[in-house]
């Protein structure tokens, strides 16, 4: 990834979403996140329907412990582009994580539909444990453990 330095004037030239966002995710990643938000919701002024803008402003509203705004923006990113799997995965954990069990494992069908990786089979496995469909889970954590 290109420096903060030269997103700062990559972004100053030419003032689009992909700089705004890049040059957000570049703060995020670096633990700024003020400056990481001020970006973001700068990409967002610039283009609303952004799904990886609103991925990564979930990513900074988890960080910040801000679990339902963070599960609002990946479900915003991902109802914009229904085949993100970052945001539909984010979505899962989120929902998770504020114990929507039932929609989580909905969130973690759709990613594992589109990457099916050991992350997201534990991750589904996890939630249908939860559920109370431990048989369902064990065949997943079985996948899980499969080369691919």
């Amino acid at each position: 990834m290109p420096s903060r330095g030269s997103l700062k004037g990559v972004y100053s030239a030419r003032h689009d979403v992909s700089s705004a966002r890049n040059l957000g995710l570049a703060y995020l990643e670096s633990g700024k996140l003020a400056d990481a938000r001020h970006f973001l919701e700068e990409a967002l002024q610039l283009s609303p329907d952004d799904a990886a803008t609103h991925n990564y402003m979930g990513l900074l509203e988890a960080r910040e412990g801000n679990l339902a705004p963070a599960q609002k923006e990946f479900e915003k990113s991902a109802s914009l582009d229904p085949s993100f799997p970052d945001a539909l995965y984010n979505a899962g954990l989120s929902s998770y994580e504020l114990r929507q069990i039932d929609v989580a494992i909905k969130y973690f069908r759709a990613a594992l539909a589109r990457s099916d990786t050991p992350q997201v089979q534990r991750a589904l496995a996890l939630a249908l444990v939860d559920a109370g469909r431990a048989d369902e889970a064990q065949q997943h954590l079985e996948d899980a453990r499969r080369p691919k």
